[in-house]
């Protein structure tokens, strides 16, 4: 009898404790969209999983790189077709507050000018892109 009742309950507690309410991360996006799962990027940093648009007109999904010197390329929208002519795509990302911005062409180079890309400072502080 106390062997059945224990059984019961060691049941009941690995079913109420393993048991995992099964919700698709992908349920969040509305029609059109998809779910981009989060990820640790190479600076141990979480980045949150959002959704993004299916498809998006003259562009094409790039997923996150390892680039050039190890340097982490977010996930972002590349476009397709002919580069402007003495530009530079600058890739757009899931900013410090959550909501996306949007990439742009940027010129390549700029007299006595450095670019430097969007990064976090070593305290957590966001940085924009800018010339420098």
């Amino acid at each position: 009898m106390k062997y059945k009742s224990l059984c019961r309950a060691a049941a009941f507690f690995a079913i109420t404790v393993l048991w995992v309410q099964p919700v698709w991360a992908g349920s969040k996006c509305g029609p059109g969209y998809v779910w981009v799962s989060g990820y640790k990027n190479p600076n141990n940093i979480w980045i949150k999983g959002f959704c993004r648009p299916k498809v998006k007109s003259g562009f094409v999904w790039a997923p996150g790189i390892a680039g050039p010197g190890g340097v982490w390329i977010a996930a972002h929208w590349k476009p397709i077709g002919p580069v402007p002519s003495g530009k530079i795509w600058v890739p757009g990302y899931k900013s410090h507050n959550g909501k996306w911005a949007q990439g742009h062409w940027r010129t390549k180079k700029r007299s006595g000018k450095v670019w430097v890309p969007r990064h976090r400072k070593l305290n957590g502080k966001w940085v924009r892109g800018h010339w420098r």
